[in-house]
């Protein structure tokens, strides 16, 4: 039975899975909807698909980083589609999701863990019938005149695990996608480059490959087969890929050799071994970030910050003092220094003087003195000792420098809520709400409790 469908009536969803464990290596440094395949991110796909398909308005429901995700998509006008954003905690899951499509009587819920193939436009013209319980595990699911439909794996294609990543790249690379724009420029049969590409004249490429916008190729460096390499990436000299895929903002040192495998900053996930491993070595795997210089202003501010409450910590060390104390006390203060080859973050011990008291801001100035020399951070979470133990729901607090500003210590200080859960919470908050104008307005908070401590802080002293 031939399924007609009002296109401009249906209402789509794109939603993020709650159960991405399996892609966490490739997602720690971004959100799934902006995950990259052949040089194109998952929700462009998507995008473009639904309107060629004559689809107006789509939903857009993310969990991670949405920020992130509403900087790039905006209101949809880029693809000539009205599109909206929208916040999901873990909480509500993939059916619930589905199950607010209901008082529509066309929808289609589409995971962003997955990716249109070519008989997908077939697919919609004329769909097969499924049962309820079958769609809500598919990665396409519709329900229109009344019934449910669900496409196989030849329409749509399911990002499962960084395996299937690899895969997806690989059958970009082989032209397997549906895809009527494909990003860049084409240089030769197979060859694909990106804007501002620089490829040295000794460089080897073999196709089919790819290279994104403003990557340096070395010399004497072998890319191919099969190989996309994403944007802002450098590949230092003599390196050899093949069949492999380096994402965005990751750094290739001189004389690597990379097969079958898919390189994010430090991590490189081995396909044939279904492994992922960390390479915590600058000179042979890192992160290329994009440069700034809001580390050395950083340190200059606390460094400035520190003169001016210098006053203060000579009048609190000299109080301990006549208080039979000491003028000041060592504490160790555990800093992440990278990961071990399974992933798990290594910390190191800083040893910091601390002001003999308990009120927790003033107790920290001569710790800016460390933030100075770069060594902690200005602004932060609380600090931690590195055998101290965490909850499973606060692993984002992992391998996150402390800070000498932390919105915890306020909490304290101000006398809100200021058990261990509510601390950790505040610090979730912190990462979760952070920005330039979020730090400065802490730092001053800060500031000013230090030089003029509320009734809970002098009671406190």
């Amino acid at each position: 039975v031939r399924v007609r469908t009002d296109m401009q009536k249906l209402r789509v969803l794109l939603f993020e899975p709650s159960d991405l464990r399996e892609l966490a290596p490739i997602l720690e440094r971004r959100a799934l909807a902006l995950l990259t395949v052949g040089g194109k991110t998952l929700v462009e796909y998507w995008l473009e698909t639904l309107k060629d398909l004559g689809v107006e308005e789509v939903n857009l429901a993310i969990r991670r980083r949405p920020h992130e995700v509403r900087d790039f998509v905006g209101c949809g006008e880029r693809w000539g589609i009205a599109a909206s954003i929208a916040s999901v905690t873990d909480e509500r899951t993939d059916t619930a999701l589905r199950d607010e499509l209901a008082d529509a009587s066309d929808w289609m819920a589409i995971s962003l863990a997955s990716l249109p193939m070519p008989g997908f436009r077939g697919w919609i013209q004329q769909p097969s019938h499924s049962r309820a319980s079958a769609c809500e595990h598919a990665a396409v699911s519709m329900f229109t005149n009344g019934e449910h439909f669900a496409p196989n794996s030849s329409v749509a294609m399911a990002l499962d695990s960084v395996t299937s990543y690899w895969e997806m790249n690989m059958l970009a690379l082989d032209d397997g996608l549906d895809d009527k724009n494909p990003p860049g420029f084409a240089i030769a049969q197979g060859q694909r480059f990106g804007m501002a590409v620089r490829v040295h004249r000794s460089a080897h490429l073999i196709k089919p490959c790819r290279i994104g916008d403003q990557t340096h190729v070395a010399e004497k460096v072998d890319v191919g087969p099969r190989v996309s390499v994403g944007a802002r990436c450098i590949i230092e000299t003599a390196s050899r890929l093949r069949d492999c895929v380096v994402c965005d903002d990751t750094y290739v040192g001189s004389h690597s050799e990379i097969q079958n495998a898919v390189v994010d900053g430090r991590m490189i996930f081995h396909v044939d071994l279904n492994t992922a491993t960390w390479v915590d070595d600058p000179l042979i795997l890192g992160d290329r970030a994009s440069p700034s210089t809001g580390g050395l202003i950083r340190q200059f501010a606390a460094l400035s910050i520190l003169l001016i409450l210098l006053p203060v910590a000579l009048i609190a060390s000299l109080r301990g003092w006549l208080r039979k104390s000491a003028f000041w006390e060592r504490e160790s203060v555990a800093v992440p220094v990278g990961r071990s080859f399974d992933g798990s973050f290594r910390y190191r011990e800083i040893d910091v003087i601390s002001l003999p008291t308990q009120n927790p801001i003033r107790r920290k100035i001569p710790w800016l003195w460390q933030a100075a020399k770069g060594a902690v951070a200005l602004v932060g979470v609380q600090a931690r000792e590195s055998d101290q133990a965490m909850p499973d729901w606060l692993d984002e607090l992992d391998g996150k420098t402390p800070g000498v500003v932390s919105l915890a210590d306020i909490h304290v200080a101000r006398d809100i809520d200021s058990s261990r859960e509510q601390l950790l919470i505040a610090d979730t908050f912190y990462l979760a709400t952070r920005s330039r104008w979020a730090d400065l307005a802490l730092i001053f908070r800060w500031c000013g409790a230090a030089l003029l401590p509320s009734k809970r802080g002098r009671k406190l002293e």
